[in-house]
């Protein structure tokens, strides 16, 4: 696939008032399957069900690399070794996913982990309430507020990401210093929306 790129556009940082998010402009003739933007994740979580035979950190399985268990929650897995085939951050020897998880995420998640893997929510919630821990922890989330996102009006007929942002919160994934999931949940009672009674419970259930 070729990676199209044109530096006399890509270079011109503008901001485009009344909207967030990305646009690319570029002067090149893009063809279809043409590669026009790629850029890092901003957060990313191991499905649930995968903690214990896949790596916490680079995702890679167990049938390629031997895994050691946290010792401190016992609930996720990191490389123990070097792979088979080669992962970036596992690149210099063994525990390197563990050191990196631990410093932007595991530090923060390692006391709920276990507690959430005890409630009674599927695989999606478990995953949307680490996620959602994650993006509000990210240097620049903490300035935006739910109703400032885009999508924020189609996902509010949905309230079950309110709730599960509150729980979130509830098991300390997100700092103290960040009213944004609260001031969510209010808006939602305020909109008159049905709320799930299984997720209030285990709301309550944490408090």
């Amino acid at each position: 696939m070729r990676i199209v790129h044109d530096p006399a556009v890509f270079d011109i940082a503008d901001d485009v008032p009344g909207d967030r998010g990305r646009r690319v402009e570029t002067q090149t003739e893009l063809l279809a399957g043409d590669l026009a933007l790629r850029a890092s994740a901003h957060a990313v979580v191991l499905l649930p069900e995968l903690w214990s035979s896949h790596c916490h950190k680079c995702f890679v399985g167990s049938d390629l690399r031997r895994l050691s268990r946290c010792g401190c929650c016992r609930t996720v897995y990191y490389c123990l070794r070097l792979p088979k085939l080669m992962h970036l951050c596992c690149m210099k020897g063994s525990k390197k996913c563990q050191q990196l998880d631990w410093r932007l995420d595991h530090q923060k998640e390692c006391k709920s982990l276990k507690q959430l893997a005890q409630l009674e929510l599927t695989s999606d919630q478990m995953m949307d309430v680490v996620l959602l821990g994650r993006v509000f922890r990210r240097k620049d989330a903490e300035g935006l507020k739910p109703m400032e996102l885009v999508w924020y009006e189609e996902d509010l007929k949905d309230q079950e990401l309110i709730l599960l942002a509150a729980l979130a919160q509830k098991l300390n994934l997100v700092d103290g210093k960040v009213r944004n999931v609260e001031d969510a949940v209010v808006t939602t009672k305020t909109c008159q929306v049905r709320l799930m009674e299984d997720v209030l419970a285990v709301i309550m259930w944490c408090s």
